[in-house]
């Protein structure tokens, strides 16, 4: 599902401005590929006074109680998006659709929610959604879980209490439905063993409103693993997440976030050395069913990344390293695709001129290919289709009028946007379209087939070696 973990925020813009893609080519620069429709829903906090900011005001600059933009997802090719509304009394969880041109939109308030906590996040299980709302407590965050029948904003979900995160460096969380099983996966921090941890809960929809859920540990003892991401495949789910080497390479560590701001970035450091990412599969009820895979070298940094499945239902996943730090532009963005029988091929994306943001996937439908956006250097969104591991689409250039703009989730060619305006935030869906199948790569901005890396052969043989 990819949606993107950190949207308004992350500093990922468009312009209608193309950069320089190096293994992404750009488009031609005539007339832009991506055009807004009339539709459009608002998140502003009350009294946020006028929509658009003050001439002259940068619309990315953090205002005071300004609404954040959460996850979105297609239904039915319906939008759904999640948000949170920052206010003097409280933070407010909201649900924004939009549907067709001529449709109504509609927002809905999930609930209050009180201390740092995360935008809501969404999942489709055939035609209802899933919706997890976290909320800080004395001793961390808890989770609770909804499910919106049909997708109908106008009943409430019923919301199941009980998965707890303890106190640690990450609140991160994220969720997956797939049969009418639903997986959140969080993580949270060890005291006894001192380091980060990967939990899973499994809920059906047959079970008791009220029944206690629970979360299991499903990373390995001694690993210090941080910043789930789950999606569902044919037979299941894949999981995610991020690992440091202080603790697995056997070295003990207390949790200081202080730290984190001053620790230089050197090998092995856990705030900005080496990182590495691992996958693994889970079968329909959530439990682990294959071995854990690592991805990455374990001397390389990885900053962010973004999992989905693709088209066959083999894992797609898409991540930038070797950036100073995760909050600083630079690095390379690479893809892998983890297949079912435990190969993985990895190939690059962009090996320069990367911005600060997370790359992320925008999931387009069962079947369809989905689309990859991530910013550039100048903080520019981009934009592509994927259709396979060795087969990218061009860059597609947004219109003026997106200017500032985050792609947040796909329905086939529509793609929906947001963007900040002062202490509020736009939702709207642009259609996007390539190329036509016609033009040559130069005027088509159509990459070749990328290459894997020299090194390929060597890190597929170093990963057997170490399984």
């Amino acid at each position: 599902m990819g949606c993107w973990p950190v949207l308004v925020s992350a500093g990922c813009r468009c312009s209608a401005d193309e950069a320089e893609p190096h293994a992404v080519a750009a488009a031609s620069p005539e007339v832009p590929h991506c055009r807004r429709g009339s539709l459009q829903v608002t998140l502003a906090p009350s009294g946020a006074g006028p929509r658009h900011p003050e001439p002259g005001l940068d619309p990315g600059v953090d205002l005071p109680f300004s609404a954040e933009a959460g996850t979105a997802v297609a239904l039915h090719d319906e939008f759904f998006a999640t948000g949170l509304r920052h206010e003097a009394r409280g933070s407010v969880a909201v649900l924004a659709r939009l549907g067709a041109e001529n449709a109504p939109t509609q927002i809905a308030e999930l609930g209050r929610v009180h201390g740092d906590a995360a935008p809501p996040r969404l999942a489709v299980d055939g035609d209802d959604l899933v919706v997890v709302l976290q909320e800080a407590t004395a001793g961390g965050h808890e989770l609770r879980v909804g499910r919106i029948a049909g997708g109908a904003l106008d009943a409430l979900p019923s919301w199941r209490d009980g998965l707890h995160q303890t106190s640690s460096e990450s609140n991160t969380f994220d969720l997956a439905a797939h049969s009418g099983h639903v997986v959140v996966v969080y993580d949270d921090w060890s005291a006894s063993a001192n380091h980060g941890r990967i939990s899973s809960a499994t809920l059906t929809t047959d079970g008791p409103a009220q029944a206690p859920v629970e979360g299991k540990v499903v990373s390995a003892k001694g690993v210090d693993a941080e910043a789930p991401r789950i999606t569902a495949r044919p037979s299941g789910f894949w999981l995610g997440w991020l690992v440091s080497p202080s603790h697995a390479a056997g070295a003990r560590r207390v949790y200081d976030p202080s730290r984190e701001a001053d620790e230089p970035a050197r090998s092995g450091s856990s705030a900005y050395g080496s990182r590495w990412l691992e996958v693994t599969p889970l079968d329909a009820f959530g439990q682990v069913a294959g071995d854990v895979l690592r991805i990455t070298p374990r001397d390389e940094r990885v900053v962010g990344y973004d999992l989905t499945a693709g088209p066959s239902g083999n894992a797609w996943v898409v991540w930038r390293q070797d950036a100073p730090t995760p909050g600083t532009s630079g690095g390379r963005i690479f893809m892998a695709e983890v297949r079912g029988d435990g190969s993985i091929e990895v190939l690059p994306v962009r090996d320069e001129d990367v911005g600060a943001g997370e790359p992320n996937w925008l999931w387009a439908g069962t079947g369809r290919a989905p689309w990859l956006t991530f910013p550039d250097a100048l903080d520019r969104t981009l934009l592509l289709r994927v259709e396979g591991v060795r087969s990218l689409g061009a860059t597609l250039r947004l219109g003026a009028d997106m200017s500032g703009a985050a792609a947040l989730a796909a329905a086939g060619e529509r793609v929906l946007f947001a963007a900040p305006r002062g202490r509020a935030v736009e939702l709207f869906p642009a259609v996007c379209q390539a190329p036509s199948v016609g033009s040559s790569a130069a005027d088509a901005g159509t990459p070749s087939p990328a290459e894997p890396p020299p090194d390929a052969s060597v890190r597929r043989a170093e990963r057997e070696q170490k399984r």
